[in-house]
């Protein structure tokens, strides 16, 4: 449950509030901004502060060059 409050504060301290939606509409609009900046730009404390995608294509080099 932690996981998931953890994450619904990031949605709405770090994006949400900051682009201030003012209908239902141009809130669900923001997902596909959101899911871009979580995992694209924002970076991580638990995978060495950097994103996701970094992480990930770091670690597909790696498996290819061992395997």
């Amino acid at each position: 449950m932690g996981i998931l409050e953890r994450l619904n504060r990031t949605i709405k301290w770090d994006f949400v509030f900051w682009h201030e939606p003012e209908t239902l509409t141009e809130l669900s609009n923001l997902d596909d901004d959101f899911l871009d900046w979580y995992n694209q730009q924002r970076i991580h404390s638990s995978i060495g502060y950097v994103t996701p995608g970094h992480k990930l294509k770091v670690d597909a080099t790696l498996s290819s060059s061992l395997g």
